[in-house]
C-alpha cells in the first residue's frame, strides 16, 4: 500500500524530486528490485510471471543495468492488520465474481425462455381517435431497452476485469522465478523480514545504487533514488528523489517519518481526519507526532486518537534500514543458453527466434 497520499503531497510541494529518465540514464548502475511487487504487477498484465521478470531482466541488461532481485521473508506483527484488510478485500472480490456468474447464468436461463417460448397471435391495433391539438399532451421520454444480449455483455465485461484481479502465487511459481534468475545469472537475496527494507539497507551499504518499486514507503526507509512505473515499452521510469524531497519540503528525514506515518502507512492506523497537507503543515510548524497528540487529540479537541496508534513501533521499523540485517545472498556465475532456451521456451511465449534474438543483445 506504501504512504497514503505521498506522491499528490510531493506533487505539490517538491514537484522538481520527480523526474522522468529514459533506461540509459542509469547505465553501469545496479538496481534493487521488489519481487514481490513485480510478481502480482506481472500476472496481473501478462498472466505469466516468467514472461514479466524476463522481459525487465532483458530490458534492464540490455541498458547496462544490473538487477538484483529481494525477496520478502516474515512481515513484521504490525502488518497484521494491513494484511488482514487485503484477505478481507479477496473475500469481498470472489463473493462479486460468485454474484455476477450467477447473474450470467440467469441471463442464459432467461434468453433460452425466450427463444422456446409460443408466442399468442398479435391482435390489430384499432385506430385511435386523432387528439385534439388544443389539449396539453403527456410526452413521454424515450428509455433505451437493454437487451438481454447487451446485458450479458455487460456482466462479461465486469467479469473478466474482476478474474484478472483473482490469482494464487503458488511456491511453484517461487521455485521458477529463481531457477531463472539462476539461469540468467541474475544475484538475488533472501530477506529476513521485508523486501523494501533489505533493498534500501543494500543501496546505504553500496550493494546497489538505486532500488526500483512502486511503493512510496521506500523514501520513509531512507531510499535516496526511487524508480517507479517501469515502462518495457517507452524504456523509462519515474525517478523520486529523496534528497530533493527533504530540501524542497524544509524538512529532515526524521520529521519526513512522521509526516509519513500521518499520512497512513502498513505498520499502523492513522489518526482520523487529519490529511497529508494538515499533516505537512504541522510538520513544518516543527510538529512531532508527540506534540500533535497532546495538542491536538483527545476529547474536545480537533481530532480523536484512534485505538492501537503505534507510532514508536512504525519508526522503528522505518529506521531499520540503517542497523546490520540477516539475509541469504544467491548467485549462480555460469550461464547455460541451452538450457535457458528450453526453459523460456516451456515458460513464456517466445519463439525459439525472439529467445536467440534477445540473447545475442544481453550475452
Amino acid at each position: 500500500m506504501g504512504i497514503k497520499g505521498l506522491t499528490s503531497l510531493l506533487k505539490k510541494y517538491s514537484p522538481a524530486c520527480i523526474q522522468t529518465r529514459k533506461l540509459y540514464d542509469y547505465k553501469g548502475k545496479s538496481v534493487a528490485i521488489d519481487v514481490s511487487l513485480f510478481m502480482h504487477k506481472f500476472m496481473y498484465n501478462y498472466g505469466n510471471l516468467i514472461g514479466g521478470f524476463f522481459d525487465q531482466i532483458y530490458h534492464l541488461r540490455r541498458r547496462g543495468i544490473s538487477p538484483i532481485y529481494v525477496f520478502d521473508g516474515k512481515p513484521p506483527q504490525q502488518k497484521n492488520k494491513v494484511l488482514e484488510c487485503r484477505k478481507k478485500a479477496k473475500t469481498k472480490l470472489a463473493s462479486k465474481i460468485t454474484e455476477l456468474e450467477c447473474k450470467l447464468v440467469e441471463i442464459n436461463k432467461r434468453k433460452f425462455s425466450t427463444t422456446t417460448e409460443q408466442t399468442e397471435p398479435i391482435e390489430p391495433i384499432e385506430p385511435t381517435e386523432p387528439t385534439d391539438p388544443t389539449e396539453p399532451q403527456l410526452v413521454v421520454p424515450d428509455v433505451p431497452i437493454i437487451t438481454l444480449e447487451e446485458e450479458q455483455k455487460n456482466v462479461e465485461i465486469k467479469l473478466k476485469k474482476l478474474n484478472r484481479q483473482v490469482f494464487k502465487i503458488t511456491s511453484n511459481d517461487y521455485r521458477n522465478i529463481r531457477k531463472l534468475f539462476d539461469l540468467l545469472n541474475v544475484p538475488y537475496y533472501d530477506a529476513e523480514g521485508e523486501a523494501d527494507t533489505l533493498c534500501v539497507y543494500l543501496t546505504k551499504n553500496n550493494l546497489a545504487d538505486v532500488c526500483m518499486t512502486e511503493d512510496m514507503d521506500f523514501l520513509t526507509h531512507g531510499c535516496v533514488s526511487l524508480l517507479r512505473d517501469f515502462n518495457s515499452k517507452s524504456n523509462t521510469v519515474t525517478e523520486y528523489n529523496l534528497t530533493s524531497i527533504l530540501h524542497n519540503m524544509g524538512i529532515t528525514h526524521t520529521q519526513f517519518i512522521d509526516l509519513c506515518i500521518l499520512c497512513g502507512c502498513d505498520y499502523t492506523y492513522k489518526i482520523r481526519g487529519l490529511g497529508p497537507i494538515g499533516a505537512f503543515k504541522l510538520i513544518k510548524n516543527n510538529e512531532t507526532i508527540e506534540t500533535i497528540l497532546t495538542n491536538f487529540c483527545g476529547p474536545d479537541k480537533k481530532y480523536k486518537l484512534p485505538e492501537d496508534f503505534d507510532y514508536e513501533n512504525a519508526r522503528r521499523l522505518f529506521l531499520s534500514s540503517n542497523t546490520a540485517m540477516n539475509y541469504k545472498s544467491h548467485y549462480s556465475k555460469e550461464v547455460d543458453l541451452v538450457r535457458l532456451g528450453t526453459f523460456l521456451s516451456e515458460n513464456t511465449k517466445l519463439t525459439p527466434t525472439q529467445i536467440n534474438n534477445r540473447f545475442k543483445k544481453i550475452f
